[in-house]
C-alpha cells in the first residue's frame, strides 16, 4: 500500500524468506536486505555481528542511500517506512538466558557459574548491544533532522520461555512422532515444535484418534492442551479461511517451561500460547503526542494501521484491517478521513 502510494520503502530483516514483505503484488519493497543469520545460532557475539549488518543498513537507509551502499555513492531518498530485527535478545534468551524467575539476564560475569547452556556474551550483553544499536539509529534520525516527523515502534515478535530456569523441561520432539505414527506407522507427515507443536496428519481423517492418543500420552509429552478440529478453526479465529489447507490438524500445547528439543539444546524457545510466549514490550513514540501508558491490552496487529495512519493513509485499504476490522494503537489521536 505504501509502495503504491509513490513511497519509497525499506525492510530488513534475518531470512531470504522474508522477502514474503513484498506482499502479494511482490514487489512491496523497494530496498530489501536480508543477510542469513550466522548458521550457529549458539554464538551470541555472531549473532550481533550479523545484527551490526542490519543496523548499518538502516543507518544507510535513513541517510538517504541503499542498504548496501556503505560508500553512499547514489543518494536515492530516505523510505517512508523502514526497520529491522534484532536476532541477538532472541538467541541470548535461548543458549544464554535468565539466572531467575524475575528474569535476570545472564552476563559474561554469571555464565562461567552456571550450569545452563551459555556462550560469553550473555544475555545482558546482548541486550546493552540492542540499547546501543537503538540509540545510534535515533541519533541518525537526529542529525538527518527527521525525529520529529518519524514514527519509532519498538517490540517483539515473540517472548521466549520458560523464563525461570529451574521450570524448563525438555522433551525430545521424538516422543510427539512415536505418540502420532502408534496410531499408523507413517502416519506423521509435519512436527513443527517449540513450545508448542503444530502437527499435520498425512491422513487428515485419523486427526481424532491421534489427539486422543496424545491425550492418553499427556504427562510423557508434557501436554497442557491438545487441540483438534473447530478448536483450532477458534484459535485462527478465522485466519485460515482463504487458505484452509495450510491449518495443523493438531496442536500440542505443553505446561509452561516445557520444550521440545534434545536434552541439554536450549533454556527456552517461543510459539506457544502462555503469558511469557505472547506478552512483549510495545514502545511507541510519536511526535506530537502526550506521553502516558496504554493499561489495556492491545495486539501487534494494531500497528499496520497505526502506520497507514501516521502516513495518511487509508487503513481500511490493506485487506487484512478490513475482514479483522483491526483498529489503530488507542491513546493516539484518530483522523476519520485517513
Amino acid at each position: 500500500m505504501i509502495r503504491a502510494a509513490g513511497l519509497r520503502t525499506a525492510a530488513v530483516d534475518k531470512h531470504p524468506s522474508y522477502e514474503i514483505l513484498n506482499g502479494p503484488s511482490g514487489s512491496g519493497v523497494d530496498d530489501l536486505y536480508t543477510p542469513e543469520i550466522n548458521p550457529d545460532k549458539k554464538d551470541i557475539a555472531k549473532t550481533m555481528a550479523n545484527d551490526e549488518l542490519k543496523v548499518t543498513a538502516v543507518l544507510n537507509q535513513i541517510a538517504g542511500y541503499l542498504s548496501v551502499d556503505n560508500a553512499h555513492v547514489t543518494y536515492v531518498g530516505v523510505p517512508a517506512i523502514l526497520g529491522m530485527n534484532f536476532q541477538a535478545p532472541n538467541i541470548g534468551q535461548k543458549f544464554s538466558g535468565y539466572i531467575d524467575a524475575a528474569g535476570t539476564p545472564a552476563s559474561v560475569a554469571t555464565l562461567g557459574t552456571l550450569t545452563q547452556v551459555g556462550f560469553a556474551p550473555g544475555l545482558a550483553q546482548a541486550f546493552d548491544y540492542v540499547d546501543g544499536a537503538l540509540r545510534r539509529i535515533v541519533n541518525a534520525l537526529e542529525s538527518q533532522q527527521l525525529i520529529d516527523s518519524t514514527l519509532v515502534i519498538v517490540t517483539a515478535k515473540h517472548g521466549n520461555s520458560p523464563v525461570d530456569p529451574n521450570q524448563l523441561r525438555l522433551i525430545s520432539p521424538s516422543t510427539l512422532a512415536a505418540v502420532v505414527n502408534g496410531v499408523q506407522p507413517g502416519l506423521a507427515a509435519q512436527i513443527t515444535d517449540d513450545t508448542n507443536a503444530l502437527i499435520w496428519l498425512r491422513d487428515r481423517s485419523r486427526a481424532d484418534e491421534v489427539a486422543a492418543a496424545l491425550q492418553t500420552n499427556a504427562a510423557a509429552i508434557g501436554a497442557e492442551s491438545i487441540y483438534s478440529g473447530s478448536q483450532i478453526d477458534q484459535l485462527f479465529d478465522g485466519e485460515l479461511a482463504g487458505n484452509p489447507s495450510r491449518r495443523p490438524d493438531i496442536i500440542v500445547e505443553p505446561a509452561n517451561g516445557v520444550v521440545y528439543a534434545a536434552p541439554g539444546a536450549k533454556l527456552a524457545d517461543h510459539g506457544g500460547f502462555h503469558p511469557q510466549d505472547l506478552h512483549v514490550p510495545l514502545v511507541v513514540v510519536y511526535p506530537g503526542h502526550v506521553s502516558g501508558t496504554v493499561d489495556t491490552p492491545v495486539s501487534l496487529r494494531q500497528i499496520a494501521p497505526t502506520i497507514l495512519d501516521a502516513l495518511h493513509l487509508r487503513k481500511n485499504d490493506l485487506d487484512a484491517v478490513r475482514l479483522e476490522h483491526t483498529p489503530k494503537l488507542p491513546g493516539l489521536n484518530d483522523d476519520d478521513q485517513h
